[in-house]
């Protein structure tokens, strides 16, 4: 009994199955001339593969007579641990001759078919333990690892260097790659020598140059009593003399980073001007600033622009009030100079209903006097202003709507104007009447 028998099913576990002897079994999976276990995986995944032949033949005939999928599936494929290799020295001869010249063309040549299957392909890990030495011992190249290289000592690989009369390490890299380098003199002296005496490429070369994070400088008081007495004006003056050949070793180019923990305020400090970067200024506090401001007697911002460019500005007055105040207090240029002006976008206007209450009806005699011109418009071919473009909101269809009252819109006829921008074009045979004197008529017929 299995629960595929209780629910009806007809499943059976595995472990219960009844499967073809091993003989017979591998027979038939022989005959479907498949070439490798991806194919077997993806064959038994299909509704081709009968009950009697096991999705994993390797656990089911394990004890059976199972051997490998090469045997399983009739190619005759072996497992690399399972393969018969040649000793190491007579592997590495067989190598050897091949007249390989780098690990990449070893990694090409093992994955071809040119490779017998008692060379392995991975050797480093087959006789680590029976004479492997590297790559070029395997090809006989005499290429040795830099990590497996005998260097000379320090003092007698600086004495070799120093003789090559290299100026800095941009030539050393560029000697160091080519042929001319001996083996035993190492490309990056830096780390092969980290802990034996190494200093930097200037002693390395004999040029006395020292980098700049291992130079002795001046205390910074001195430095900046120096850079005081140089009379520059910024940092890129600074900077252009740093990099004339006048500065001396012991003054940084870079004073920042140098002195950075020891006394650096900024480029008005070292050079004695007073500069102070705006993100260093101390201002006045909003309503004292805004106070200030409001006395100057500014109407609008391109005035106040004017002025925080001149030379009136105080320095704790920050020019761009918005951005140093934006979180204490800031609400706008009308605001800040007083004038109650309120940008637009920043408007509160009323609901759309109160607005509409509040303009004029029609009885009144500035609604009569604009539902007039647009009469006038309408009839001479224009049409009517519309409002809502400019006032947008929900409800709002037009002036019309706006008043309580409607105004239609007409299509001009032929012989009347047509709307073109801020003119008025009559049509031809319009005797005249979307001109200055038309229009007028026209206005005077509509009375």
């Amino acid at each position: 009994m299995s629960m595929g028998d209780w629910l009806g099913t007809g499943y059976v576990h595995p472990a219960d199955r009844v499967y073809l002897p091993f003989v017979d079994a591998r027979t038939f999976a022989r005959g479907l001339g498949l070439k490798n276990v991806d194919e077997w995986q993806a064959y038994w995944k299909s509704d081709q593969r009968p009950a009697d032949i096991p999705s994993d033949p390797s656990k089911v005939y394990k004890d059976q007579g199972w051997l490998s999928w090469g045997d399983w599936l009739g190619t005759g494929v072996v497992a690399s641990c399972r393969r018969e290799h040649l000793p190491f020295e007579e592997a590495r001869a067989f190598v050897r001759g091949l007249g390989l010249a780098s690990g990449k063309e070893w990694s090409a040549w093992s994955k071809s078919d040119a490779r017998p299957a008692n060379i392995p392909r991975i050797p480093w890990a087959l006789y680590k333990d029976s004479g492997w030495l590297g790559m070029g011992d395997w090809l006989g190249t005499g290429y040795v690892h830099t990590a497996d290289r005998v260097f000379r000592p320090f003092a007698e690989a600086r004495a070799f260097s120093r003789g090559l009369g290299l100026k800095n390490a941009f030539e050393w890299n560029a000697y160091s790659r080519s042929d001319e380098r001996p083996a035993d003199i190492p490309s990056d002296p830096g780390k092969v020598y980290k802990d034996s005496g190494w200093l930097g490429m200037g002693d390395w070369l004999g040029t006395g140059y020292v980098h700049t994070a291992k130079r002795v400088f001046r205390p910074f008081a001195e430095a900046r009593a120096f850079a005081h007495g140089l009379g520059l004006k910024g940092k890129d003056e600074f900077q252009a003399y740093s990099s004339s050949g006048k500065r001396p070793a012991d003054i940084p180019s870079n004073p920042w980073d140098v002195y950075k923990d020891q006394g650096w305020v900024g480029w008005g400090d070292w050079l004695g001007n007073g500069y102070v970067p705006p993100a260093d200024r101390g201002y006045l506090p909003f309503a004292d600033a805004r106070a200030f401001a409001r006395g100057l007697g500014l109407k609008n911002g391109k005035e106040w622009k004017a002025y925080s460019h001149s030379d009136k500005k105080p320095v704790y007055v920050p020019s761009d009030p918005g951005r140093v105040y934006e979180d204490s207090g800031w609400v706008g240029m009308g605001d800040w100079l007083g004038t109650g002006f309120v940008a637009h976008a920043d408007r509160v206007f009323r609901p759309f209903a109160e607005a509409r209450e509040f303009a004029p009806r029609p009885e009144s005699e500035e609604l009569r006097r604009v539902a007039g011109v647009l009469r006038v418009r309408r009839e001479a071919g224009r049409h009517p202003e519309q409002p809502a473009g400019r006032v947008q909101g929900p409800g709002l269809g037009g002036l019309g709507r706006l008043a309580g009252d409607r105004v239609r819109r007409h299509r001009a006829p032929p012989t009347q104007a047509v709307c073109r921008g801020p003119h008025v074009r009559p049509r031809p045979g319009s005797q005249g009447r979307g001109s200055v004197e038309g229009l007028l008529q026209v206005r005077g017929e509509a009375r």
